[in-house]
């Protein structure tokens, strides 16, 4: 997280509502639309980053349903956003 916020001047709240597609191993770019503006972002994932964002989806990332790119792991992978929290509570009590 500190890494995508470091190297990409990204916000918090951008990098708390990535999703696990943003990062797209295909062609090497991450791309998202900013949680403030609602602008499109693209950005090309340096080795060191896409590196560091494999070994946490493979090793690190908590076992979860969210589709969130990041969880917490002390609340058993719910997502860091408290809005986007809310909002899956009510998406999981509708299915």
């Amino acid at each position: 997280m500190v890494l995508l916020m470091a190297i990409y001047g990204l916000r918090s709240a951008d990098v708390a509502n990535l999703h696990l597609g943003c990062p797209n191993i295909y062609n090497g770019t991450l791309a998202f639309s900013q949680t403030k503006t609602g602008n499109a972002v693209r950005h090309v994932i340096l080795p060191h980053l896409g590196n560091a964002l494999a070994d946490y989806i493979l090793n690190e990332r908590p076992d979860s349903k969210t589709p969130l790119l990041f969880s917490r792991k002390t609340e058993k992978g719910c997502p860091l956003n408290r809005q986007r929290r809310r909002e899956e509570r009510l998406y999981a009590q509708q299915c």
